[in-house]
């Protein structure tokens, strides 16, 4: 009776809904992008593992390594899963996805409890199975609300849109965090029956009312099609040969709000430069900045820090994130009106990236973490709202889900690989409890750790400085192009 209820409560709002778009023509993209943002507050769940994570550990009696290792495995979920959940937005739109979203994140953390339980196994690699699987359903929602309004407002509005969009999905793990340490404290059971409630329920709020509007401004009145600077133009691809003074009488200038390389994905999007220097980038950027995410709560108790309390730094981690995501979200299109390409801003986020790891090498105190985590929430959330406006640029809407999921494979590859170094730096200084937990107190522990995260995310600089290069020559032949034609 549940599903015929939804269908028919769904029914009748769009009929409210529709009555109030006659009367206020714009009303519903609007409406769209509310209950989008309602969403994105659940969906980014997996950022609060660290405020349970010692609790699990210690309640399942894992290894440092284990512990890495499922939240490494959820994070799987979480990105490799960004492209089927791409693939399936392009195929079927944000209601089947979202449908999708909320039986798959009710379904990981309900199993999670059931293994804390000791009613189903409860091991490392079957609890990371289980949180694969609400990953998967986060990044369902997550997509199916950025894309649907990213296509609903105009392309100079996208920074903005994105920005709020992500920032409320990076916001998520500080709204949960809380919620949670106030309900349950220290109890994982009582934390992941309230997890399996808000991956579970929230996607029901896109199911109803997040849609793609009739009057989608990305595409021309007289033309169903957005046309694309590849389709129009395809010698200006910096891939390509040059644009001569020849040519560019031959052919008329190209609109501004065009995709770079045209509306492609699949093959032709990986073997594509910047698709491939994107994805390096955001591989040791995001990875470097999610392990961090991902063993913020086993740093703290390393380093024996007593004054600030674990949930107080995930919530100011969350916030941090949050703040990034809009910021950079929105220094995306006022870098345009000075003509510095989005991909520019990635040199800011890596920079922050790389200080805040590199004073953790030497500040091992409160204060250092705390100045380490707001850096590193700012980067990781930077990254993310600068990254689907560049690709977005580049290659256009019509694959936008799909183009967006096939890059998050970085991520996933990232964290993986940097989690079990990780976490057999920490084993190799872990002496055995009197409960048979591994357990790692001092600066060994992550020293090692931070100075491979640093070194990373300033190497990372090299593959921006080459993308921005390339973004720059090839504003500079279009412009070149049009004054040519004008």
């Amino acid at each position: 009776s549940s599903p015929v209820l939804i269908l028919l409560v769904d029914v009748l709002l769009k009929m409210v809904l529709w009555a109030a778009e006659k009367r206020c023509p714009g009303a519903y993209k609007w409406v769209s992008f509310g209950a989008a943002i309602c969403v994105m507050f659940g969906m980014g769940t997996l950022y609060a593992y660290s405020a349970y994570s010692e609790a699990l550990k210690v309640k399942m009696g894992y290894t440092q390594t284990d512990a890495n290792l499922v939240s490494s495995i959820g994070d799987l979920g979480l990105y490799f899963g960004g492209l089927p959940c791409g693939l399936m937005y392009d195929l079927f739109g944000a209601k089947i996805s979202y449908s999708i979203s909320g039986v798959t994140g009710f379904l990981g953390y309900f199993l999670m409890l059931l293994g804390t339980m000791g009613l189903i196994p409860g091991g490392a690699i079957p609890m990371g199975l289980y949180l694969f699987i609400s990953g998967f359903g986060s990044f369902a929602g997550y997509s199916s609300g950025l894309v649907t309004n990213v296509r609903n407002f105009a392309p100079e509005h996208r920074g903005k849109i994105t920005g709020i969009l992500v920032s409320a999905y990076g916001l998520s793990a500080a709204i949960v965090s809380r919620l949670n340490s106030s309900l349950f404290g220290k109890d994982v059971v009582g934390s992941l029956f309230f997890l399996t409630l808000v991956a579970g329920c929230l996607p029901l709020l896109g199911v109803i009312f997040v849609q793609l509007t009739t009057d989608n401004p990305t595409a021309p009145k007289n033309d169903p099609k957005r046309e694309t600077l590849g389709s129009l133009q395809k010698p200006l691809s910096p891939s390509d040969a040059p644009v001569t003074e020849e040519t560019a009488t031959l052919l008329p200038p190209p609109p501004r709000d065009v995709a770079k390389y045209g509306e492609i994905t699949g093959l032709k999007l990986l073997i594509n430069i910047d698709f491939i220097l994107l994805f390096f980038t955001q591989l040791l950027g995001c990875g470097v900045g999610l392990l961090f995410i991902n063993t913020v709560g086993e740093i703290i108790k390393s380093w024996r820090i007593t004054d600030i309390a674990v949930p107080t730094f995930v919530i100011v981690l969350s916030l941090s994130n949050c703040a990034g995501r809009l910021i950079f979200g929105l220094s995306c299109d006022l870098v345009k009106k000075i003509r510095l390409p989005p991909s520019a801003l990635l040199f800011v986020c890596l920079f922050l990236l790389a200080i805040g790891h590199l004073l953790m090498i030497f500040v091992q105190t409160s204060v250092g973490l705390m100045i380490g985590t707001i850096l590193t929430g700012l980067s990781y959330g930077g990254q993310f709202a600068v990254i689907p406006i560049v690709l977005n640029t580049y290659y256009g809407d019509k694959y936008y889900a799909t183009n967006v999921g096939m890059q998050a494979l970085s991520v996933a590859a990232g964290v993986l690989l940097l989690s079990l170094i990780s976490g057999k730096i920490y084993d190799s200084h872990a002496i055995i409890d009197a409960d048979g937990v591994p357990q790692c107190y001092g600066s060994d522990c992550w020293q090692g750790t931070f100075i491979m995260t640093a070194a990373l995310a300033a190497a990372a600089h090299l593959f921006v400085a080459i993308l921005v290069f390339r973004e720059r020559r090839f504003d500079a032949r279009r412009r070149m192009h049009v004054e040519t034609y004008d």
